[in-house]
């Protein structure tokens, strides 16, 4: 796990070197130079939305650093950030890979960053033990297509990645939910996940996805194959 000043350091160098985040900070990138296509709207919402995510992120660590005893909020806060990178990635379609490169490394820098402050907070209860680790079983041949990490009804929930939905369709729905492993930290969780992504690498349609960085924990949606 990076050391988190060097977290913070990353970030705040980020929309300063010569990278496509300053030009889009800067005004110099938009929708129409083609690095994310979609609605002109929705890639412009996204555009402006990493470059808040950076500054956020930044902003949160210093407080963190400066008083340690804000690390809930701190934490939620930062769970807050990926959930609404999640929310809105599903609109759109990085196109350039250095862009993409860029965007994969700025959402591992969040989640180290909540991992650290969640595993050095002396505050009492700071790190729930809550979350688990689950696979999508396609019943058709029971072969492991999906591995995520969750809490809540997160395993069940179908609102989705693309990727996962047209699978399922591909499949008429036909797939089972498996828990394999529960009463974990989430720094605990994300391990793991990346442990089952190896060994379900042949078959799992995200194996090549960015680890942990889908934090929709109230889907409502139930399994009902």
């Amino acid at each position: 796990m990076m050391n988190i000043y060097a977290i913070a350091h990353e970030l705040n160098e980020l929309t300063e070197r010569d990278s496509l985040f300053r030009k889009i900070a800067e005004g110099e990138l938009g929708y129409e130079d083609g690095l994310v296509i979609g609605d002109p709207g929705d890639v412009d919402n996204f555009l402006y939305l990493l470059i808040d995510i950076t500054h956020n992120t930044a902003e949160e660590l210093d407080n963190w650093i400066d008083k340690k005893s804000l690390a809930p909020e701190v934490a939620e806060s930062l769970a807050q950030v990926l959930e609404d990178y999640e929310y809105n990635n599903t609109d759109v379609k990085v196109t350039d890979e250095n862009l993409k490169h860029e965007i994969d490394n700025l959402i591992s820098l969040v989640n180290n960053a909540k991992s650290f402050i969640e595993a050095n907070s002396d505050y009492p209860g700071a790190v729930s033990c809550d979350f688990y680790v689950y696979v999508h079983e396609n019943l058709r041949n029971g072969e492991v297509f999906y591995v995520g990490k969750g809490e809540g009804k997160r395993a069940w929930s179908k609102n989705r990645e693309s990727y996962w939905v047209k699978y399922v369709e591909s499949i008429e729905g036909k797939y089972s939910v498996k828990i394999v492993a529960k009463g974990l930290s989430e720094s605990e969780a994300l391990r793991q996940e990346e442990d089952m992504l190896i060994k379900y690498a042949k078959t799992a349609i995200n194996r090549d996805e960015p680890v942990g960085v889908s934090f929709d924990l109230s889907g409502s949606g139930v399994d009902d194959a």
